[in-house]
């Protein structure tokens, strides 16, 4: 399970935690985490250039249809 928070600056982290105290040769807490600032900010562009496009095609002045490309 992941879990993702922003942190100062607009950087936004993704960490995921595991608990390894029931291991006597650890006794302790696992935590990885990576920065996905980039990754979230192209998601943000990717939905807005979706929304964009959809837009477009609804409001165009002439009936439009999509084919397939060859």
């Amino acid at each position: 399970r992941f879990h993702r928070m922003r942190r100062g600056r607009g950087t936004t982290l993704e960490s995921a935690a595991r608990n390894y105290m029931d291991f006597p040769e650890l006794e302790g807490f696992l935590v990885l985490s990576r920065d996905i600032t980039q990754h979230v900010a192209l998601e943000k562009t990717l939905r807005q250039s979706a929304r964009e496009s959809a837009e477009l095609f609804e409001n165009a002045p002439r009936r439009m249809r999509s084919t397939p490309r060859s």
